[in-house]
Protein backbone atom coordinates (compact mmCIF):
# COMPACT_ATOMS: atom_id res chain seq x y z
CA UNK A 1 0.00 0.00 0.00
CA UNK A 2 0.76 3.22 -0.66
CA UNK A 3 0.20 6.38 1.57
CA UNK A 4 3.20 8.89 1.45
CA UNK A 5 6.58 8.90 -0.74
CA UNK A 6 8.30 9.57 2.38
CA UNK A 7 10.13 6.67 4.29
CA UNK A 8 12.19 8.76 6.30
CA UNK A 9 10.24 8.86 9.28
CA UNK A 10 8.53 5.38 8.89
CA UNK A 11 5.11 4.67 9.45
CA UNK A 12 4.97 6.32 12.67
CA UNK A 13 2.73 9.58 12.59
CA UNK A 14 3.87 10.47 15.90
CA UNK A 15 7.42 11.47 14.89
CA UNK A 16 6.41 12.94 11.51
CA UNK A 17 7.29 16.91 11.42
CA UNK A 18 4.28 19.25 10.96
CA UNK A 19 4.91 20.23 7.67
CA UNK A 20 4.69 16.86 6.18
CA UNK A 21 1.22 17.13 6.84
CA UNK A 22 0.94 19.17 3.66
CA UNK A 23 3.01 16.89 1.58
CA UNK A 24 0.81 13.77 2.22
CA UNK A 25 -2.91 15.61 2.07
CA UNK A 26 -4.16 14.38 -0.99
CA UNK A 27 -2.68 11.12 -0.92
CA UNK A 28 -4.89 7.91 -0.33
CA UNK A 29 -4.66 4.26 0.16
CA UNK A 30 -3.45 2.46 -3.28
CA UNK A 31 -3.12 -1.37 -3.74
CA UNK A 32 -1.09 -2.31 -6.84
CA UNK A 33 -2.33 -5.77 -7.75
CA UNK A 34 -0.20 -8.49 -9.49
CA UNK A 35 -1.60 -7.65 -13.31
CA UNK A 36 1.05 -8.75 -16.41
CA UNK A 37 0.50 -4.68 -17.06
CA UNK A 38 0.77 -2.50 -14.94
CA UNK A 39 1.26 0.63 -17.28
CA UNK A 40 -1.82 2.23 -16.19
CA UNK A 41 -0.61 3.06 -12.64
CA UNK A 42 2.45 4.22 -13.64
CA UNK A 43 0.75 7.27 -15.00
CA UNK A 44 0.50 8.15 -11.11
CA UNK A 45 3.49 10.09 -10.11
CA UNK A 46 3.73 8.05 -6.48
CA UNK A 47 3.63 4.29 -7.84
CA UNK A 48 6.60 5.65 -10.47
CA UNK A 49 8.28 6.80 -7.61
CA UNK A 50 8.10 3.84 -5.17
CA UNK A 51 8.94 1.51 -8.14
CA UNK A 52 12.12 3.20 -8.36
CA UNK A 53 13.07 3.74 -4.45
CA UNK A 54 12.25 -0.20 -4.81
CA UNK A 55 14.74 -0.94 -7.35
CA UNK A 56 17.02 1.31 -5.94
CA UNK A 57 16.68 -0.22 -1.97
CA UNK A 58 16.93 -4.11 -3.50
CA UNK A 59 20.02 -3.26 -5.94
CA UNK A 60 21.72 -2.43 -2.40
CA UNK A 61 20.35 -5.03 0.07
CA UNK A 62 22.46 -8.39 0.13
CA UNK A 63 19.39 -9.83 2.04
CA UNK A 64 15.75 -10.20 1.03
CA UNK A 65 12.92 -11.65 2.88
CA UNK A 66 10.04 -12.12 0.91
CA UNK A 67 6.40 -12.60 3.11
CA UNK A 68 3.36 -13.73 1.68
CA UNK A 69 4.03 -13.07 -2.04
CA UNK A 70 2.68 -15.92 -4.32
CA UNK A 71 5.09 -14.79 -6.91
CA UNK A 72 2.10 -15.25 -9.73
CA UNK A 73 4.03 -16.13 -13.36
CA UNK A 74 2.30 -13.20 -14.97
CA UNK A 75 3.51 -10.28 -12.57
CA UNK A 76 5.92 -9.03 -15.21
CA UNK A 77 6.68 -5.90 -13.37
CA UNK A 78 7.79 -7.74 -10.07
CA UNK A 79 9.53 -10.29 -12.42
CA UNK A 80 11.84 -7.44 -13.82
CA UNK A 81 12.14 -5.90 -10.53
CA UNK A 82 13.97 -8.66 -9.24
CA UNK A 83 15.95 -9.35 -11.98
CA UNK A 84 17.02 -5.74 -12.61
CA UNK A 85 18.26 -5.57 -9.01
CA UNK A 86 19.97 -9.00 -8.77
CA UNK A 87 23.50 -8.99 -7.72
CA UNK A 88 25.63 -12.23 -6.44
CA UNK A 89 26.07 -11.76 -2.79
CA UNK A 90 22.26 -11.26 -2.38
CA UNK A 91 20.18 -14.11 -0.39
CA UNK A 92 16.33 -14.28 -0.99
CA UNK A 93 14.26 -16.18 2.03
CA UNK A 94 10.87 -16.81 0.62
CA UNK A 95 8.23 -16.71 4.00
CA UNK A 96 5.18 -18.53 3.09
CA UNK A 97 2.64 -20.68 3.84
CA UNK A 98 2.24 -22.77 0.70
CA UNK A 99 4.88 -25.31 -0.90
CA UNK A 100 3.06 -24.08 -4.43
CA UNK A 101 5.43 -20.64 -4.67
CA UNK A 102 8.64 -22.44 -4.81
CA UNK A 103 7.91 -23.94 -8.36
CA UNK A 104 7.80 -20.39 -9.48
CA UNK A 105 10.19 -18.58 -7.62
CA UNK A 106 12.96 -19.18 -9.97
CA UNK A 107 11.00 -17.14 -12.92
CA UNK A 108 11.85 -14.04 -10.92
CA UNK A 109 15.09 -14.82 -8.84
CA UNK A 110 18.23 -16.66 -9.74
CA UNK A 111 18.31 -20.39 -8.00
CA UNK A 112 22.14 -19.42 -6.50
CA UNK A 113 20.17 -16.68 -4.42
CA UNK A 114 17.68 -18.41 -2.97
CA UNK A 115 18.09 -19.13 1.05
CA UNK A 116 16.54 -21.43 2.89
CA UNK A 117 12.57 -21.04 2.61
CA UNK A 118 10.44 -20.69 5.95
CA UNK A 119 7.15 -22.39 4.83
CA UNK A 120 4.21 -23.04 6.94
CA UNK A 121 1.54 -21.95 8.94
CA UNK A 122 3.57 -20.44 11.58
CA UNK A 123 5.94 -19.54 8.37
CA UNK A 124 5.67 -15.40 9.74
CA UNK A 125 6.06 -16.58 13.44
CA UNK A 126 9.22 -18.95 12.88
CA UNK A 127 10.71 -15.67 10.91
CA UNK A 128 10.20 -13.47 13.61
CA UNK A 129 12.26 -15.94 15.92
CA UNK A 130 15.30 -16.12 13.04
CA UNK A 131 15.52 -12.39 12.88
CA UNK A 132 14.89 -11.32 17.11
CA UNK A 133 18.32 -12.34 17.78
CA UNK A 134 19.86 -10.11 14.60
CA UNK A 135 18.04 -7.11 15.14
CA UNK A 136 18.53 -7.17 19.32
CA UNK A 137 15.17 -5.71 18.99
CA UNK A 138 11.49 -7.05 19.66
CA UNK A 139 9.98 -8.24 15.99
CA UNK A 140 6.54 -7.92 15.99
CA UNK A 141 4.11 -9.33 13.29
CA UNK A 142 0.26 -8.60 12.80
CA UNK A 143 -1.35 -11.20 11.12
CA UNK A 144 -4.60 -11.84 10.10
Amino acid sequence: MIYDATSEYGWNVKQQPHWIDGLIVDKVPLVVPPTNGKSGFFNNETVRSQWRLSLEEMRQADRLFVIGYSFPTTDYMTRYLFQESHHDRRLVTLVTRSTAVMERLPHFIPAESINDPIIGASAVHDLANILMPITDQPVVFIED
